[in-house]
Formats: C-alpha cells, sequence, structure tokens
C-alpha cells in the first residue's frame, strides 16, 4: 500500500490522464518486439513503471469511490466517472501485466535458443 494519499479528486484524475498517455505509448508493442532484444528489455522497463505508477493511481482512485467517502455529498456522475477510470485503470494494468509477461517469455526463450553455427563445406 502506498503511503502517498492525494486526496484531491482533480489531482487524481490528472494523474490518471498522464499515466493513460504513458500507456499509450507502450500500446504498440510490436515496434518494441522488432527492435530486438533491447527493444524487449526496454518494454520490460517501460511495463514496470506504468504498472507501479497505476497502482498508486488505483490505490487513489479506490479511495475515491470506497465507502469512506459515501457520507461525503458528491456529484453522483463524478461518483460513476471515477469508477469508471478505477475499472479502466485495472483493464490496463491487467494488460499490461500480460503484455509484460510475454515479453519476459519471449526474452528468456530467446536467451535459452542454442544458437546454430553454419557449417561451411570444405572444397
Amino acid at each position: 500500500m502506498s503511503k502517498l494519499h492525494f486526496r484531491d479528486r482533480s489531482f487524481v484524475i490528472e494523474t490518471y490522464r498522464q499515466q493513460i498517455t504513458a500507456y499509450q505509448k507502450l500500446f504498440d508493442f510490436d515496434k518494441y518486439l522488432r527492435v530486438g532484444k533491447a527493444g524487449r528489455q526496454q518494454y520490460i522497463r517501460d511495463a514496470k513503471t506504468a504498472i507501479a505508477s497505476l497502482a498508486i493511481v488505483e490505490e487513489e482512485l479506490r479511495f475515491l469511490v470506497s465507502e469512506k467517502r459515501k457520507h461525503i455529498k458528491r456529484d453522483p456522475l463524478k461518483t460513476v466517472q471515477d469508477e469508471a477510470h478505477l475499472a479502466a485503470v485495472r483493464a490496463i494494468m491487467n494488460n499490461l501485466q500480460t503484455n509484460l509477461n510475454l515479453a519476459n517469455t519471449i526474452t528468456s526463450t530467446a536467451e535459452t535458443k542454442p544458437k546454430r553455427i553454419k557449417m561451411t563445406r570444405k572444397q
């Protein structure tokens, strides 16, 4: 659990938007794979960073929609929006985790594959 609590809805939503923008850069998983080993390793680093940042945003959104906040009079539309943002963050984190697992698998498989040695015919 993060010790960081924004508690200010506008700041949480702005941070959420920034994380969505960062996620969009990671959306093209194939682009990273085409670059080779360095691209896969970069994707793994970027995905881990994005997941960690989204986890903080998720925690804050969970607080915003939690029972503790229900006693505070809020705009029902904002409550629905916060719940939708929370669902989106969870879906994005699941997607990133799946891609991260795939990238790790591809990287570890590529490292364990024996390299073929070309045999040349002697004449």
